[in-house]
């Protein structure tokens, strides 16, 4: 407060005579009261402003997240489900010795039907992976009951990298499968060359037995390559599709 507001606030307490206060004293007075009340309410109304609009952000925000969480549940189960199902519809889950006995296509009708079934698929699937893709994250967004264009960019990202993982990790497993398959092919054949199919490659697998060490050596290259593609073809044969490279 000022020495000219003092000397008011005298006057008007009756320090000095009140004739001598004036009007415009008073006036004065009371309009620099109002101005610093104004300007404390002001202060208070953009502090409770900013407090507010902190609040509704960090709201937001947390509303946000707890969705975003709640949206990768329900993708990652839903991407369980299918990847589940693709697996099934490829003839996975089973082994090269369920598949292949005795040198031929197991007679169980269940297991050599979801192999047979599973080649073809796998073929006709892989023949396009990015089309395949494509399909496989509409199922995920389809089980999850939700639209693409309801999830953020974090949530994209993780569905990319998840349906890009099981594709390839599918396929992995059907060429892993395949080969195991056509090894234990090779490994029957070896036993017994007349089951080959093959008069000149029964003739060199025959050649090994009762060969010395030098000769098996010279032998075993070329018997190696000419076992793994006629095993590869026979499976091509039996079930109908190529295998995949």
């Amino acid at each position: 407060m000022t020495a000219s507001d003092k000397a008011v606030l005298a006057r008007l307490m009756g320090g000095r005579s009140r004739a001598e206060s004036s009007v415009d004293d008073l006036q004065g007075l009371l309009l620099q009261i109002t101005l610093a009340i104004m300007i404390i309410f002001i202060i208070a109304f953009f502090i409770f402003r900013e407090k507010a609009t902190r609040d509704a952000q960090s709201a937001e925000q947390s509303r946000q997240e707890e969705v975003m969480k709640l949206n990768l549940q329900k993708l990652a189960l839903a991407a369980d489900r299918i990847e589940a199902e693709r697996r099934t519809r490829y003839g996975l889950g089973m082994k090269p010795a369920d598949v292949v006995q005795n040198g031929k296509l197991t007679a169980a009708p269940t297991v050599r039907e979801a192999f047979v079934s599973g080649a073809k698929a796998a073929r006709a699937d892989y023949a396009d992976t990015a089309k395949l893709a494509d399909e496989w994250r509409a199922g995920v967004l389809a089980a999850a009951e939700l639209g693409a264009d309801a999830l953020g960019a974090e949530e994209l990202d993780w569905l990319a990298k998840r349906v890009g993982k099981d594709v390839a990790s599918a396929r992995a497993d059907v060429v892993k499968l395949q080969r195991g398959c056509a090894t234990a092919f090779q490994v029957a054949w070896l036993a017994n060359p007349k089951t080959i199919g093959d008069v000149e490659l029964a003739g060199l697998v025959g050649r090994l037995k009762g060969a010395d060490d030098q000769t098996r050596l010279m032998l075993a290259t070329e018997i190696s390559a000419a076992l793994k593609e006629r095993s590869l073809k026979r499976l091509e044969e039996l079930t109908g599709a190529e295998v995949l490279p």
